[in-house]
């Protein structure tokens, strides 16, 4: 009976030996708690890529609406009708070709390419005019100035360089600049 006893746990009752052996395994209270720990953390580190990768997406995708806004507005730009250069008592009543007559001319302009309200763009502008200005050596090289040249002799030379500037609603801009030629 006590070799019975002995196998169910027991032992004989001898003196100094325990009445019982500790045959069931458990977890410990300091053990749950690395587990926890761990896991946890391991949670944390996820939720922190998820997160970063989301941003970054998002990040992604306002560029890409803000350069898609740029290419359709400069298309539309390219076919503006040209405005030529004038000096003294037209260009200061508003005639010239500057920034502010283009601008107000493709806000008026019906062909002008309007966003979308899910396209998330605040404004299209015209910020900048630049007019060729052929080199005193050669008239095929050159560079795009900020002056009108039509006090010079020849005038306006039939080129303009625009900057366009589209501004989303998150606030990120970027500009662009379109060639517009006379029509021969």
């Amino acid at each position: 009976m006590l070799r019975a006893l002995s196998q169910l746990g027991w032992e004989s009752s001898r003196p100094g030996a325990s009445r019982r052996r500790r045959t069931q395994a458990g977890s410990s209270l300091i053990e749950v708690l690395v587990a926890v720990g761990l896991a946890g953390t391991v949670i944390a580190a996820l939720a922190a890529g998820i997160l970063a990768m989301l941003r970054s997406s998002s990040a992604t995708s306002s560029q890409q609406r803000l350069q898609a806004a740029l290419t359709s507005s400069t298309e539309s730009v390219k076919s503006l009708p040209y405005v030529a250069c004038t000096a003294g008592a037209a260009a200061t009543a508003g005639q010239a070709a500057s920034p502010a007559a283009y601008d107000a001319t493709y806000a008026a302009w019906p062909g002008r390419w309007q966003p979308s309200a899910a396209a998330g763009v605040a404004s299209v502008r015209i910020t900048g005019v630049e007019y060729w200005t052929p080199a005193s050596t050669n008239a095929a090289l050159g560079s795009f100035l900020p002056a009108c040249p039509a006090a010079v002799a020849g005038g306006d030379r039939g080129a303009q360089r625009l900057t366009v500037r589209v501004v989303m609603s998150d606030g990120i801009a970027k500009d662009a600049q379109v060639v517009l030629r006379r029509a021969s």
